[in-house]
C-alpha cells in the first residue's frame, strides 16, 4: 500500500527529435510506446480570482480551447527523470485491460518539476513532483 495514492490513470507519450531532418531543416518528431501511468492529482490554477481548481467533471471541460493543468506525479515517476517538455499526455481516458481508451491530449509544458511549493515540506518529499500540461485548440 502507498502511502499516498495515485488514482488517476493517464498515458504518457514520450517524444524525441529525429537525427534526420527533412529538406528545409526542420526536425521530425518521434513518438516512443505509450505507457499507461497513474497520477496522484490533476488540478488547475489561477482559474479567475476567487477559483484557484476546478475538478475534471466532463469532456466539455477537457476539450475547452485553452486548458493548463498541473499534475501531481507519485515518487516512482520523478518528474525529471519520466517526462520530458514536449511529451503528450492523455487524460481523461479509462483503462480497458492493458489498453488506454479515450481521453483528451495535453503536451507537457516546459521542464518538470520535482519540487512542490508549501506548507508541508516533509510530506512532499513523498512526492515525485509536478508536471504542468497544457492543450491549446
Amino acid at each position: 500500500m502507498k502511502l499516498i495514492p495515485a488514482p488517476w490513470p493517464i498515458l504518457h507519450t514520450p517524444r524525441g527529435v529525429d537525427t534526420v531532418v527533412d529538406a528545409h531543416g526542420n526536425d521530425h518528431l518521434v513518438d516512443g510506446d505509450p505507457v499507461v501511468r497513474y497520477v496522484v492529482a490533476l488540478y488547475q490554477t489561477g482559474y479567475r480570482m476567487g477559483m484557484s481548481s476546478k475538478e475534471l467533471l466532463s469532456d466539455d471541460y477537457l476539450n475547452e480551447v485553452s486548458t493548463t493543468l498541473h499534475m501531481v506525479i507519485p515518487q516512482e515517476d520523478s518528474a525529471a527523470a519520466v517526462y520530458g517538455s514536449g511529451d503528450q499526455v492523455t487524460v481523461g481516458g479509462v483503462v480497458d485491460g492493458a489498453d488506454y481508451v479515450g481521453g483528451v491530449a495535453f503536451r507537457v509544458d516546459g521542464i518538470p518539476a520535482t519540487d512542490l511549493e508549501g506548507p508541508w515540506p516533509h510530506l512532499y518529499k513523498a512526492f515525485g513532483g509536478m508536471v504542468k500540461i497544457r492543450r491549446i485548440g
